[in-house]
């Protein structure tokens, strides 16, 4: 938890830290934050149900970066949704799907917007902390977020971990 502050701080502040990066797998990251949300939380257990097991690609990031991504999608998914959540691995995507009712406009368009250009959060912010978080890390990690929404299907926000092969 307090290098997920220090990283959060560090992100916050738009600070060129050096970073301990290594290479690892999306995949190995989301079912490691799987479990620890299970475990601290078990009411969520079996709600996280993990898809796609096919190959993905090695990245070279950090992993409490990557971790802090990943936790704060899923718990924002957990919170947003009644039913289970579905993490579909690709090979150069990571897709996390609610069946909640969906983001407003205003949150959409706040996530496409680049949050080094206004990285101030204020309570009562429509995008919240966690969203927040999210973009500062897909920022720094220089993976594109995309988001499709549906007030009837829930909200898939897809995480671009690596070029796709051609």
């Amino acid at each position: 938890m307090s290098a997920d502050v220090e990283v959060l701080l560090a992100l916050t502040r738009g600070e060129g830290q050096q970073e301990a990066v290594t290479r690892l797998l999306p995949g190995d990251q989301i079912r490691a934050v799987v479990a620890e949300l299970e475990e601290s939380q078990p009411q969520q257990v079996g709600r996280l149900v993990i898809q796609g097991e096919g190959l993905q690609q090695p990245v070279d990031a950090n992993p409490a970066l990557v971790r802090m991504l990943f936790r704060n999608l899923l718990q924002n998914a957990l919170k947003h949704t009644h039913g289970d959540v579905y993490i579909t691995l690709s090979a150069a995507a990571v897709d996390i799907r609610d069946t909640g009712p969906g983001l407003s406009r205003e949150v959409i368009q706040q996530l496409a917007v680049s949050p080094v250009q206004h990285t101030t959060w204020v309570p009562g912010m429509t995008r919240g902390l966690g969203l927040f978080i999210v973009q500062l890390v897909c920022e720094r990690l220089g993976w594109p977020l995309s988001v499709n929404n549906s007030a009837t299907t829930g909200t898939t926000i897809r995480i671009q971990t690596s070029t796709p092969d051609i």
